[in-house]
């Protein structure tokens, strides 16, 4: 079963690095369960980056309130119509890109992921957004577990989430990055644009782990027995691929058809 679930995330890899054009990051912001007095927490900003051509879009609240020439001060008293005007433009970004597929790290469920910002727009407009389906979705974070194992990130230091430790393992830069909890608090100091700057920061850092890995350059602690298992397929796997496999077993056979030899 884990040599399996390697093979099948080896294969979605290739099929992201062949066909590139396909596929967007996506990364957003919120402003967090324990901000709110509500069980949505509000959308803050939201990052979308081309895989192939590199190509960056953001939807945010500051960047709506200053389209409207909004004064910082007067941004928090028109959250819901700068929320709802932010996410009817992400929408429309959808709508627009109806087959692309959609790489996020750990966007999985309603309070943090894709049926949060559904939600959200709901919430705001009484619509039915424009449908990702489940299909369209891939958690990064689902296929490095899957290729890798679950170590793949060895054991913490500190409490910090995986994506944090894998950025440090290969010296990715976290310049701007905002945790969870900072985020939301940001947002209550009104440090809206450092909110959107942490946002595309792990958008890039995103794509920069999807890169190396499908380069074969990402670093991890993985060991050879987390990715493929002891099963029968993984062990002939660790024969076809390892030269020391193979030279250990043209020996034998040279040993073994030897003594054969003497024998007869």
């Amino acid at each position: 079963m884990r040599h399996k679930r390697h093979i099948e995330a080896k294969a979605k890899f290739s099929q992201i690095a062949e066909s590139r054009g396909r596929y967007y990051i996506i990364h957003y912001s919120s402003e967090g369960l324990a901000s709110t007095t509500t069980n949505s927490p509000r959308v803050t900003s939201i990052a979308i980056k081309d895989l192939k051509e590199g190509q960056v879009s953001s939807f945010s609240i500051h960047l709506i309130a200053d389209e409207k020439g909004t004064k910082l001060n007067d941004i928090e008293k028109n959250y819901d119509a700068f929320e709802r005007e932010m996410l009817t433009q992400f929408y429309n970004f959808v709508k627009s890109n109806s087959d692309i597929i959609w790489i996020s790290w750990r966007m999985k469920d309603v309070e943090f992921g894709f049926r949060h910002i559904e939600q959200r727009y709901k919430k705001h407009t009484q619509l039915e957004p424009p449908s990702i389906i489940d299909q369209n979705k891939l958690q990064l974070s689902i296929l490095f577990k899957d290729y890798y194992g679950n170590n793949y990130t060895g054991k913490p230091k500190k409490a910090h989430p995986r994506l944090k430790r894998i950025t440090e393992l290969n010296n990715i830069s976290d310049k701007d990055w905002l945790d969870g909890v900072d985020e939301a608090d940001y947002f209550k100091k009104r440090k809206y644009r450092d909110i959107h700057t942490s946002t595309l920061r792990k958008v890039e850092i995103i794509e920069t782990l999807l890169k190396r890995q499908i380069d074969g350059k990402l670093k991890t602690k993985a060991k050879w027995h987390e990715k493929h298992g002891f099963s029968p397929s993984g062990l002939f796997h660790l024969w076809k691929n390892t030269w020391w496999c193979q030279l250990l077993t043209w020996s034998i056979t040279l040993i073994i058809g030897g003594i054969f030899g003497w024998l007869l």
